[in-house]
C-alpha cells in the first residue's frame, strides 16, 4: 500500500511540474526575443563629445548587420542628445562610417522603438535610423566631422570583437 501511494504521489509530481508544448513554445519566444535585444546591446557604442566638462553631444549607436536589413547596407540606430537646439537630423549628417557619408537618415518614433523593444532608450534623446553604404570590411568605426568631437570615435564589427584583438576596445 505504501509503495502505491508512493508511485502515485510521484507521478502527480512529475505531472505537475512537466510544461505543455505551449507553455514551452511562450517560453522560448521570449528567450529569444530577449536574445536578440541583448545582442543588439552588445553591438551599441556611445560617445560623449564635452565642452567645458559639460556633456554637449551625447551619440548612442546600434549596429544591425546586413543579414537583418536585406539591403546589404550597413544600418544603426542612432540616439542623439544635443545640448544647444540644434536639428538632430541635421547633426547627423556629420557622421562618418570609414569616411562615408550616410545614404539615409530617417527619424524613429518613440513608440516604434518601444514595440520594437530597443535599449537603451531614454526620452530626452531623439532616435533615428542612420544607413550607410556597404562595406566590406570586418571592423570599423563611426566619426563624427564636429570640432567637438574631433578624435573619437565609435568602434564596430561585423562579427564579435574579441576575435580580431585580444584587448578591449
Amino acid at each position: 500500500m505504501r509503495n502505491i501511494v508512493s508511485v502515485l504521489s510521484a507521478a502527480v509530481l512529475l505531472g505537475g511540474c512537466g510544461t505543455s508544448n505551449v507553455a514551452r513554445n511562450e517560453i522560448m519566444k521570449q528567450y529569444k526575443q530577449e536574445n536578440e535585444r541583448y545582442s543588439a546591446m552588445m553591438k551599441s557604442e556611445k560617445m560623449v563629445c564635452q565642452k567645458d566638462g559639460e556633456s554637449v553631444v551625447v551619440l548612442n549607436a546600434t549596429y544591425f548587420p546586413a543579414s537583418r536589413s536585406h539591403s546589404g547596407s550597413e544600418h544603426f540606430i542612432v540616439g542623439v542628445y544635443l545640448s544647444e537646439d540644434e536639428d538632430s537630423a541635421r547633426f547627423l549628417e556629420k557622421l562618418r562610417l570609414e569616411g562615408k557619408a550616410p545614404r539615409q537618415i530617417v527619424p524613429i518614433s518613440e513608440k516604434s522603438l518601444k514595440e520594437k523593444e530597443m535599449v537603451f532608450i531614454v526620452p530626452w534623446r531623439d532616435y533615428f535610423k542612420v544607413e550607410f553604404p556597404p562595406l566590406k570590411e570586418e571592423r570599423f568605426d563611426i566619426t563624427l566631422e564636429d570640432p567637438l568631437c574631433e578624435g573619437k570615435k565609435m568602434h564596430f564589427a561585423k562579427r564579435p570583437k574579441y576575435i580580431f584583438t585580444k584587448k578591449a576596445y
